[in-house]
């Protein structure tokens, strides 16, 4: 049987495009072993048909995780016998490359984001120059990469590599809930981890400026988790503002189905947020969820063939962002449109669909 093991720097449990990805290649004959990390509040996960490793890496953060994180997978990776390899982002890539390197062994590279351009390391320029450093050491030379959009994938290009893209659609699911109980809601959800670049601390603070109808339901986690939850009580806003920690992913879309707009603000001075194409965006398209986002190239592609969102130049103008959304609570016939825009376009921007792509990619694995 063809065998691969896979490489990511996160939470398993949580990671589902690496999900998706390892049942594809289970269904496709594939004996596969995901291996991760294991973190404070992590949920319980067992592989559907394919077998898991945790690493509980201490620290969980910073310079000596990810040296310690990359020896491990290079170690792994020289001592283990899989026909294939698959190195998930930059952070996982010096170890498997190196390793697959040395051993002549089969290697490949998803890619979702702009490493050094990420908006945590936009503040610490000696970081972003070491991974820009990386990039230029690891990057040229791949043949088999797997890029999440069009523009990692024009990013990679400058080193002269040849992507595939596959992006991060979900998978279908049945739909949940009424449209009228959606609108009736007034529950606003933002889903994903609560890092710099996402525009949270202007968000909770918003939600004091709406009228007492609206609550706002933080679903993730991350560093400025605590720091959110300071400024939530320091507004006095703890019955307007819900932190519901990380979900499962049933459980997840259950929230986000039950919700009447979803919400996804990214700064536009970080490269990586204004090529990004996120995965609450896809996630909220999926639920029929109408939702305000970034006119950012993805997003305007998408909405220019869908009107599934409220698009916004400037997120930190929170006057325009309370209006837009009162005007939404106030117009049923549109809210109604855009509900039905997302359906059509989840007929489309589903993993059905796109996993097809990753035939290509993995048949050559084979040779």
């Amino acid at each position: 049987m063809k065998s691969i093991c896979i490489f990511v720097s996160n939470d398993l449990a949580t990671d589902q495009r690496m999900i998706r990805i390892s049942e594809w290649l289970v269904h496709h004959e594939w004996k596969v072993h995901l291996v991760g990390t294991l973190k404070p509040g992590s949920l319980a996960f067992s592989g559907n048909g394919y077998t898991i490793e945790r690493l509980d890496i201490r620290p969980r953060n910073g310079i000596f995780f990810y040296l310690i994180l990359n020896v491990i997978f290079f170690t792994k990776t020289i001592f283990s016998s899989y026909q294939a390899y698959l190195a998930v982002d930059l952070d996982t890539l010096p170890g498997i490359r190196l390793a697959t390197w040395i051993s002549r062994k089969k290697l490949i590279w998803d890619c979702h984001e702009i490493y050094p351009s990420i908006p945590e390391l936009y503040s610490k320029p000696l970081i972003r120059g070491f991974w820009n450093r990386v990039e230029r050491l690891f990057l040229p030379g791949l043949k088999q990469i797997i890029a999440v959009n069009i523009g990692v994938c024009d990013h990679l290009k400058k080193f002269g590599l040849s992507p595939q893209i596959v992006h991060n659609y979900p998978v279908m699911r049945q739909l949940i809930g009424t449209i009228r109980e959606r609108f009736d809601s007034k529950i606003i959800l933002f889903q994903g981890h609560l890092n710099e670049g996402r525009c949270l601390d202007t968000l909770i603070l918003m939600v004091g400026n709406l009228p007492p109808a609206f609550t706002l339901c933080i679903a993730g986690d991350g560093h400025l988790k605590n720091q959110l939850m300071t400024l939530t009580d320091k507004a006095w806003l703890q019955d307007r503002v819900r932190f519901l920690g990380m979900l499962a992913p049933d459980d997840l879309f259950e929230v986000t189905s039950r919700a009447f707009l979803g919400i996804s603000l990214l700064e536009g001075r970080h490269e990586n947020s204004r090529i990004s194409l996120a995965n609450k965006n896809l996630d909220y398209i999926m639920a029929g969820l109408p939702s305000i986002t970034m006119n950012f190239p993805e997003y305007r592609l998408i909405n220019n063939r869908w009107e599934v969102s409220i698009l916004l130049d400037d997120p930190v103008q929170s006057a325009y962002l309370e209006s837009e959304i009162i005007k939404l609570s106030e117009d049923y016939d549109r809210y109604v449109k855009m509900h039905f825009a997302c359906l059509q376009a989840r007929e489309v921007l589903n993993w059905g669909h796109e996993s097809d792509k990753l035939s290509v990619i993995f048949e050559s694995m084979q040779a």
